[in-house]
C-alpha cells in the first residue's frame, strides 16, 4: 500500500489513571519505562534499546510487558553485534489491546546507562500484509514511470510490501536507483521478471546505488520490510535509455556466434560467447538472445577475454542448438 496512517488513540490502563499512548516502530528513541500503547491485531511485540555496555543488560527479567486483562511477559534480550543496543523479544504473542512496559531496577541502571532506559518500541503482526492494498502481490503491482516515485513500509501497521510494474515492450537499459530512511538490511528490494507464470528473481537493489538492468517484457521490483523493521521510507528512481535504433541508415548489429551454453544454477545459465574485447564487448553488456528466431531473453556480460566472452541469462539453457545472439542497441 502506497500510504499508510498509524492511529493513535489515548486511552486508559486502568479506571484510575489515564495514559497516553505512544507511537509504534516510529524510530523514535523514548524513556522505556511506562511506555504505553496500544495493538489493534495479533502479534510479536519487540523493543529496541540504546544500551552501551549491552551485556550487562541482558536479563530476562529487566523489561516486563503487561496489560489490565492479566497479560504479562518478560523479554528474550539478545545484544547487537556493536555491543551497544540490544534487541529484545517478548516471550509470548500479544493480543489487540493496550500495553504497558515496565523497567525493573531501574535505579540499579542509572549509572552505566547515564540515565533511563530508553528505546523503542517494535511490532510485528500475525498476518503482516493484513492492512496492505491490492499491491501486496505483484498482480496488483502499480505501474512505475521515469522518474522519482516515493513510498511507506509499516509492518507495525500490516502493510508489509509494495510491488512496482516496470512495462518494456522494447529492450532498454532501466537504471534504477533505490534509497530509503531505515537501517541497511531492514528493508530490501528485488527486480523480478515474468517467466511464463512465475516470476524469477533477477537483481538485489543495493541502497544509495543505482543499478543498471536490461529489460524487454514485464519486469516487477518488490519492496519490503524485515521482520520488526520500524516505519519506513523510500524511493525508487527509474531512468530508462534510448532504445531506439542508430540513425543515419547504419545497419542493424552483427550477430555473435554461441560457442556453448550450460546450466549453472536452477532457471539461470552461461553463455560462451564466439566474441570479446577485440570485438569491443565489455562486462556489463546487455546481448538480446533469440531461440529459433524467437526473442528469449537478455544475457548479461559477465567476463571477457580477446576473442571470447561469457554472458549469464536467467534461462534454463543446454547447449547451443537453435540460440542466436547479437549485440542489444
Amino acid at each position: 500500500m502506497k500510504h499508510f496512517v498509524l492511529i493513535l488513540l489515548a486511552g486508559a490502563l486502568s479506571s484510575c489513571a489515564t495514559t497516553t499512548l505512544l507511537p509504534v516502530a516510529d524510530g523514535v528513541s523514548r524513556k522505556l519505562d511506562g511506555y504505553a500503547f496500544e495493538i489493534d491485531m495479533p502479534g510479536r511485540v519487540g523493543v529496541e534499546v540504546a544500551a552501551p555496555g549491552c551485556g550487562q543488560l541482558t536479563n530476562r527479567g529487566l523489561l516486563r510487558l503487561r496489560s489490565d486483562d492479566g497479560y504479562t511477559s518478560e523479554v528474550v534480550p539478545a545484544c547487537k553485534a556493536n555491543d551497544r543496543e540490544m534487541f529484545a523479544e517478548f516471550a509470548k504473542e500479544a493480543l489487540p489491546g493496550t500495553y504497558k512496559l515496565d523497567v525493573r531496577d531501574e535505579g540499579s541502571l542509572r549509572d552505566s546507562m547515564k540515565g533511563p532506559l530508553r528505546g523503542q518500541v517494535l511490532f510485528t503482526p500475525q498476518e503482516p500484509e493484513k492492512k496492505s492494498g491490492p499491491d501486496q502481490a505483484y498482480l496488483g503491482a502499480t505501474p512505475i514511470a521515469d522518474g522519482v516515485q516515493s513510498s511507506t513500509l509499516s509492518i507495525a501497521s500490516g502493510d508489509r510490501t509494495d510491488w512496482w510494474l516496470v512495462s518494456q515492450d522494447a529492450f532498454a537499459n532501466v537504471s534504477i536507483f533505490f534509497q530509503h530512511n531505515v537501517d541497511s538490511g531492514l528493508i530490501q528490494a528485488q527486480v523480478y521478471r515474468l517467466n511464463g507464470t512465475h516470476l524469477v528473481l533477477r537483481q538485489h537493489l543495493p541502497a544509495n546505488a543505482a543499478t543498471v538492468i536490461g529489460m524487454e517484457g514485464p519486469h516487477y521490483i518488490k519492496v519490503f520490510s524485515a521482520p520488526f523493521a520500524p516505519n519506513a521510507s523510500y524511493s525508487l528512481a527509474i531512468k530508462r535509455s534510448d532504445t531506439k535504433a542508430p540513425t543515419g541508415g547504419a545497419a542493424a548489429p552483427t550477430p555473435l556466434a554461441i560457442l556453448e551454453s550450460w546450466p549453472i544454477e536452477d532457471l539461470r545459465s552461461a553463455v560462451l560467447l564466439n566474441a570479446g574485447t577485440a570485438q569491443e564487448l565489455k562486462v556489463g553488456d546487455m546481448i538480446k538472445l533469440f531461440s529459433n528466431n524467437q526473442f528469449l531473453d537478455v544475457c548479461r556480460v559477465v567476463g571477457v577475454g580477446l576473442n571470447e566472452s561469457e554472458c549469464h541469462v536467467d534461462k534454463m539453457l543446454k547447449g547451443k542448438r537453435g540460440l542466436t545472439a547479437r549485440r542489444s542497441f
